[in-house]
């Protein structure tokens, strides 16, 4: 049965992507695994860009964890509040971004394999929710919540992920 919408096509370099972020997605689910329950939390006050968690990963157990945490510290807030926690250990980003990894790296992997003739402004809208969201968290004292942040990762995760696919297979 052929799906109209549907394109089956083999794309060797959005399945690497996808491999690349399937890797550091199943490495932001371990690193809070590997080390002792209850033992990471990162507090409330770090910034995005900013490698300010330091002296808290230095006293991580293992390399695996320490390595994950610190490219977490520069690419996200780590908030203890807006994360999700495994084994009792705060991730190493945050509730958003870990939608956003996992989401991404999961529709890069679909589309290596088949791509969706859908309206790119389909793609572009799912977009739009992270940006309110964020926006009036940044603007105004609401506070959404793990469950609202995640929803709108992972739109945002999917619709980055398909432009991005479909970009890359245009390309070659």
């Amino acid at each position: 049965m052929e799906l109209p919408f549907v394109e089956f096509k083999f794309s060797f370099w959005v399945f690497s992507l996808a491999l690349l972020f399937l890797f550091w997605a199943f490495m932001i689910i371990l690193a809070p695994l590997v080390e002792p329950p209850n033992t990471i939390y990162l507090g409330d006050d770090g910034k995005t860009v900013i490698m300010d968690h330091g002296k808290e990963i230095s006293k991580m157990k293992t390399n695996l964890a320490r390595i994950t945490y610190k490219i977490g510290d520069f690419i996200c807030h780590q908030h203890a509040s807006r994360s999700f926690f495994i084994n009792g250990n705060q991730m190493p980003v945050c509730s958003r971004c870990t939608a956003i990894f996992v989401t991404f790296a999961i529709t890069l992997l679909i589309y290596s394999f088949m791509s969706f003739r859908i309206p790119e402004i389909v793609y572009i809208v799912l977009l739009i929710p992270l940006m309110v969201d964020g926006g009036v968290q940044l603007l105004t004292p609401y506070e959404s919540t793990n469950l609202i942040r995640a929803i709108t990762g992972a739109m945002t995760g999917f619709g980055s992920a398909a432009i991005f696919a479909v970009v890359l297979k245009d390309l070659g």
